[in-house]
């Protein structure tokens, strides 16, 4: 992983005043890389603003249920919002019957 800093929102806001929408400047920034290894198997995926975990796990038609999230050596909430390049990795929790 690179020098940037991987930003996770954990808390929902209330829509920003205008004074604090970002800048023009600001919708225009890159594409922020989402590497999920699951089963052993790392997957790329690519957005352009914000997404959840849930999101992410609905794209990849894994049901959130199923696994953990961890990010670094932590646990994080499905509802997190991720906000720039990050590694994540799922650790499955359950299992067929």
């Amino acid at each position: 992983m690179d020098s940037k800093s991987t930003v996770l929102v954990t808390r929902e806001f209330k829509s920003l005043s205008r004074r604090h929408q970002p800048l023009e400047a600001d919708a225009l920034a890159e594409a922020m890389e989402v590497g999920v290894t699951h089963e052993g198997k790392r997957t790329a995926l690519t957005f352009d603003e914000p997404v959840t975990i849930s999101s992410v796990l609905e794209g990849m038609e894994i049901p959130p249920s199923t696994v953990l999230t961890i990010v670094g050596e932590k646990i994080v909430p499905h509802t997190s919002t991720i906000t720039g390049d990050i590694e994540i990795e799922l650790i499955i929790v359950s299992s067929g019957g």
